[in-house]
């Protein structure tokens, strides 16, 4: 099986491998240089050794010239200076050829020999000298044997041998120039081989490569043209590396791209709502078939028509101005508009819209509110019935039962009075839910205008002492109000009711002779107040939830102290009107708090007055 390898494995390989050759070339140069500079140093040893082989032969030459017959004997001092300094030259030229020859075992026993007879001949020289001082010419013939073995010492000084080395040496001194050459000319030529076959073999991969390379990004163009056409593409690219990799995901996308169409069709196909595109003048230039459900018309019947054409006349300015506003800018809040179907029926919609400066279009979604307005219209019917057909029989019904509890009569039995009193209960209940109901609408409906003025929020906490405090003894509850010295911008009455409601829920949610504290600290521009009870807590799959219409937390305090579920909710409607905010914390077990925020008054603010302690130190003071 053939190896693939990853596009940057063929790269680093091309650049790699013309490296190892160079490489390999230089190693061959260098030990090349190397060989050239050993027989350069040979040479030069060479030479340097036969100089002064020659030095030495030259010396006793010139020593045996002028002392070598009787006749000299006469003339020679063993004190004169020119013999002492042939004398100190010849040892000098012995000791640098022995220096220089250290180690050579064939010339170093030569010199050592040549060495010793030379010296043996300068004592026999004396010795004759001597003989010659002492006697004259008697002697003559004693020192015949002496010239004899003198010239035999001569001669085995300038033996063969070193003759011979110094004529060796000399040559491979003088033959050095020609090695050198040769090296230089070796050097050249694998400079020039390696440099031919390194360009050859670059050429033959880079085309191998660039071919390959060329070939697969030519495939991956036209498959760019084969997607953008949204024709099929060319079969995958085989291999493993990068551009086959690239190709494997191209062809992903491409069926990942088909799948997403195929879903955006569908779901567009399928949408409830009218999903339309209009060019720059309003004209409809795609819908989905949801236009059939919305308006009665088919798909291709809107085709080229103008939106506004399908709008009620009452709105078409509205809707005109807001396509117009959606050119600028993204708009974030969706317009209502009537529209008529072909039937001549209005349908309520609600319009979100993008446009695009690319294409000049925009992009709209038309949704169908008429269900949702007939609810809401329902609603307030709703409401109206409970204000005015529900609440003024209850107020009837109330003045008749407060006019029974007034009259006194002996023949009034403790039943009739007990069920006058349960009446009198469940009439105002059933007051208190109506009104709580009605003010929350009211509230969520934005018609409750407050009218909020600087208040001190210690007489807050003052009123609603007064109004929670029977409530807290019947249920043996204490509450601890922490005097505070904060200002907040509010409107007292419903202020205070929300505080009545956070501190009577915690109250009913306190078990007998408890405690329920009310504290509260500055946070920058607001202040936080905490209602903190040590009841049985909030379970954690609620705590989300205690906000709600009509929702209670579960267990036993909830079931058997009751409630109208209201409380929570017309505290955070109430406190979000205020532009404060509200959220519970608790444990299971270890009680809860109720937190909110309330801006302070600007003369709090001004005053810059200093942040209060932590919740918990001023509930503990």
């Amino acid at each position: 099986m053939r190896t693939q390898l990853s596009l940057s494995n063929k790269v680093l390989f091309l650049v790699t491998l013309p490296l190892l050759v160079q490489l390999g070339l230089l190693t061959r140069l260098s030990i090349s240089q190397s060989e050239a500079e050993a027989d350069l140093k040979k040479a030069d040893h060479a030479r340097e050794v036969a100089a002064s082989i020659n030095e030495i032969t030259n010396t006793i030459y010139a020593i045996i010239s002028i002392y070598g017959t009787e006749e000299s004997l006469k003339n020679i001092s063993l004190s004169d200076k020119a013999f002492n300094d042939s004398l100190d030259t010849m040892r000098k030229d012995y000791k640098h050829l022995k220096d220089i020859t250290e180690g050579d075992e064939f010339l170093r026993p030569s010199i050592e020999q040549s060495e010793k007879n030379a010296e043996e001949g300068l004592a026999l020289l004396r010795t004759m000298k001597e003989s010659f001082d002492r006697a004259g010419g008697d002697e003559r013939d004693a020192r015949k044997p002496m010239w004899r073995k003198l010239r035999q010492l001569v001669q085995s000084v300038l033996s063969s041998d070193l003759a011979t080395a110094g004529q060796r040496l000399r040559a491979v001194a003088d033959k050095s120039p020609e090695v050198q050459a040769l090296h230089r000319q070796e050097a050249q030529s694998m400079i020039l081989t390696a440099a031919i076959f390194n360009l050859l073999l670059t050429a033959i991969m880079a085309l191998f490569l660039t071919k390959g390379i060329t070939n697969k990004l030519k495939q991956m163009n036209d498959n760019t043209y084969r997607l953008a056409s949204g024709l099929p593409l060319n079969p995958v690219i085989r291999g493993t590396d990068e551009i086959a990799r690239l190709d494997q995901v191209f062809h992903d996308l491409d069926s990942a791209l088909k799948e997403a169409s195929r879903k955006e069709q569908a779901v567009f196909n399928n949408a409830r709502d009218m999903i339309c595109s209009l060019d720059e003048q309003g004209r409809i230039t795609f819908v989905n078939p949801a236009s059939l459900n919305l308006l009665g018309s088919k798909s291709r019947e809107l085709l080229q028509t103008y939106i506004v054409d399908l709008v009620l006349a009452d709105d078409k300015v509205n809707v005109l101005d807001f396509l117009d506003k959606s050119k600028g800018h993204s708009q974030d809040t969706p317009v209502e508009a009537r529209m008529l179907r072909t039937n001549g029926t209005v349908v309520d919609t609600l319009w979100s819209v993008q446009w695009s400066p690319e294409e000049k279009s925009f992009f709209c979604i038309i949704h169908d509110i008429s269900e949702r307005r007939a609810a809401e219209n329902m609603k307030q019917e709703i409401l109206a019935m409970v204000s005015h057909d529900l609440r003024t029989p209850l107020t009837t019904t109330m003045n008749a039962l407060d006019f029974l509890e007034s009259l006194s009569s002996a023949t009034t039995t403790e039943k009739e009075t007990r069920y006058i009193a349960m009446a009198q209960r469940s009439v105002s209940r059933m007051m208190t839910l109506i009104n709580d109901l009605l003010d929350v609408e009211k509230a969520r409906a934005g018609m409750v205008v407050l009218d909020t003025k600087p208040t001190a929020l210690n007489d807050c906490f003052n009123l609603c002492e007064d109004l929670v405090t029977g409530f807290a003894d019947s249920a043996k509850v204490t509450l601890k109000f922490t005097h505070s010295d904060l200002f907040v911008q509010v409107e007292e009455k419903l202020f205070v009711r929300v505080l009545q409601n956070l501190v009577s829920n915690a109250v009913k949610y306190s078990s007998p002779d408890g405690t329920v504290k009310i504290y509260a600290v500055q946070n920058n521009e607001f202040a936080h107040i905490t209602v903190e009870d040590f009841g049985p807590g909030i379970p954690a799959s609620q705590l989300g939830k205690v906000f709600e219409r009509f929702h209670q937390a579960q267990g036993q305090l909830a079931t058997t102290k009751g409630g109208s579920g209201l409380g929570l909710t017309i505290c955070k409607v109430m406190t979000e009107l205020h532009g404060g905010k509200i959220w519970a914390e608790s444990e299971e077990g270890k009680g809860s708090k109720f937190q909110l925020t309330i801006p302070l008054a600007a003369r709090a603010v001004e005053s810059q007055l200093p942040l209060a302690q932590t919740p918990h130190t001023a509930a503990s003071e």
